[in-house]
């Protein structure tokens, strides 16, 4: 799978389990940042207006991580701080043997 085809919640996962399983917003931010627009799409690095002059992407990784923790993947530890929970560690390695990483 080429990178611009993963999905929003296999990066956010990615990012979390960079960071030994618990990460702070800008934590996943940088994750996403040294990624850069060669993995993810050049406008998803602009600024929006709506937003706080915010890039856009950060908007997406709230929104997603809203998702994930709906979804039990992740928990909620501390203002901005998210934590991978044992679904989503699971979840994250049946990825990677699906997938063979990205």
């Amino acid at each position: 799978m080429g990178h611009s085809n993963v999905p929003w919640n296999w990066v956010l996962l990615d990012a979390l389990r960079s960071r030994h399983g618990e990460a702070d917003l800008s934590d996943i931010y940088e994750f996403i940042e040294s990624m850069g627009p060669d993995f993810l799409p050049s406008r998803l690095f602009e600024e929006d207006l709506r937003w706080g002059r915010r890039p856009v992407y950060q908007h997406t990784v709230r929104s997603i991580l809203s998702d994930l923790k709906q979804r039990g993947l992740v928990e909620w530890v501390a203002r901005g701080r998210y934590r991978l929970t044992d679904t989503g560690k699971a979840r994250l390695r049946e990825y990677d043997q699906e997938h063979d990483g990205y």
